[in-house]
């Protein structure tokens, strides 16, 4: 279904205005990934360093709820 917006611009300027929102978020996720290596952040360096393996006790932080806000496992889960 076309939306408000798509139905009030031309076919040429639909196409022009998807190309300009794809260009602003490219620039916006070079700049988040930019700051991300800067600041070293603990995402960015794992993916960096070829994506190491956890062990069970990262692996368990990362499923915890208490860590950083995130929700925890299923009830029932477990850790293999």
């Amino acid at each position: 279904m076309r939306s408000a917006e798509q139905i009030g611009r031309t076919v040429g300027g639909w196409h022009d205005h998807q190309k300009e929102q794809r260009e602003r978020n490219l620039r916006a996720l070079l700049t988040m990934l930019e700051r991300a290596r800067l600041e070293r952040a603990e995402w960015y360096v794992w993916i960096a360093e070829g994506q190491p393996e956890l062990t069970r006790e990262q692996y368990a932080k990362l499923r915890s709820p208490r860590a950083r806000g995130r929700r925890g496992a299923r009830k029932g889960a477990t850790v293999e």
